[in-house]
């Protein structure tokens, strides 16, 4: 898993331009502490070094693949890894991993979520593995 040897999961983005995705991305990146995005960020808002809140997620985890295009596009363009959860009709370009499932419902985007988010904190060794359910 990608974002496992990442030492700082503050350097982890979570991209969410639509609505019904931005709760469950939020959440997701409150758990192991990642950057969430929850609006669409500006043109060149990766790439540009001038301004000087001026930072490179790595990798960009995008809960959209379609309506997020232009960061996938500025990701790939500096070498960067994009992690994307797509149905079978998104297109997968710029996009290096992929997590199968459906994107259409709030619910399933958020249990999407919310299991990556336990998998990456039990190998981080921060949630033991006999939790189910949330509950210890």
């Amino acid at each position: 898993m990608p974002l496992l040897p990442i030492e700082n999961p503050g350097d982890v983005s979570v991209l969410s331009s639509r609505d019904i995705r931005q709760r469950a991305a939020l959440k997701f990146a409150a758990a192991p502490g990642a950057t969430p995005v929850s609006d669409r960020p500006p043109p060149e808002s990766f790439t540009n070094q001038i301004p000087r809140d001026f930072w490179v997620p790595r990798p960009l985890l995008v809960t959209d693949p379609s309506s997020d295009q232009q960061p996938l596009t500025e990701e790939s363009s500096v070498n960067l890894a994009s992690i994307a959860q797509y149905n079978t009709d998104l297109p997968l370009h710029y996009v290096h991993i992929t997590i199968p499932g459906n994107d259409e419902g709030a619910y399933a985007v958020g249990l999407i979520q919310w299991i990556l988010a336990q998998e990456i904190l039990r190998m981080h060794g921060t949630t033991p593995w006999n939790t189910h359910g949330g509950r210890a």
